[in-house]
């Protein structure tokens, strides 16, 4: 009788898994952040180093305010994502000469080197993503997640800024 207590609350479990949309979410996350790292581990990057390199790559030099509202990494998390970079030499900053309260940041050789090395794996990796779904699924998809985000993102700021983390 246990086996098969244990069998059905495994059986309830895996339902539950696969019909509960932000468990389904929160192990797309996971199987994402960890695909991306093993496409990332030649080039020695993190996940949020090649995100930074990835919009430097688009526009530089550029603040960190925009690469945080481009790539949706939280500015704490970046702050100290660019200071690493920065330190191991990927990332320079100077200062603004319209706002000397601004740095803008730009990639260094190495910096350039690294995102070279990531680049190519990052496309395919993209594009393989992109290419498992058709068509209308994927504009389906980038709709859906839109929708997802913009509800969070109003719920968010609709809190009361007493139960905000900040």
């Amino acid at each position: 009788m246990i086996d098969e207590t244990k069998a059905s609350n495994w059986q309830h479990l895996e339902e539950l898994r696969t019909t509960s949309l932000t468990m389904q979410l929160s192990a797309l996350n996971s199987a994402l952040t960890r695909h991306a790292a093993q496409k990332l581990r030649p080039s020695g990057l993190t996940l949020l180093e090649w995100r930074v390199l990835f919009v430097l790559d688009k526009i530089q030099p550029t603040t960190s305010t925009l690469i945080a509202e481009v790539s949706m990494i939280d500015r704490g998390q970046l702050s100290r994502t660019i200071a690493k970079m920065q330190k191991n030499g990927l990332l320079e900053a100077e200062e603004s000469e319209t706002d000397l309260r601004m740095k803008l940041i730009k990639m260094t050789e190495a910096g350039r080197a690294r995102h070279n090395i990531a680049s190519g794996a990052m496309t395919a990796r993209r594009d393989g993503i992109r290419d498992s779904l058709s068509e209308e699924q994927n504009a389906q998809l980038l709709e859906s997640v839109s929708a997802i985000i913009k509800h969070l993102n109003a719920d968010y700021l609709l809190a009361e800024p007493s139960t905000l983390h900040r």
